[in-house]
């Protein structure tokens, strides 16, 4: 009888830590890359339909225009990790 209730006990137990670590893998692994996966999706998304919209963006050279792009996308895409609750 003693010997069954350690044997449960110990099966709880293992049962008990896998699943943390399983939770804990989820979290730090699996959460973070589906945030940053999203948020380079909006951030694109973002950038994309900010100059399309701008007209006055004619008088920009290609250079000028490359960087307010990515300027525009690398902003949306912190603020985006931010409200998640990540940090880049």
């Amino acid at each position: 009888m003693v010997k069954d209730l350690a044997k449960l006990l110990t099966n709880k137990i293992l049962i008990l830590i896998i699943v943390i670590i399983l939770t804990m893998f989820y979290w730090f692994e699996i959460r973070p890359s589906m945030i940053r996966s999203d948020c380079y999706e909006k951030a694109l998304g973002f950038m994309e339909s900010s100059f399309s919209r701008n007209s006055d963006n004619s008088s920009l050279t290609l250079e000028e225009k490359v960087n307010a792009q990515y300027s525009a996308y690398n902003e949306a895409y912190k603020r985006c990790l931010h409200k998640n609750g990540l940090s880049n």
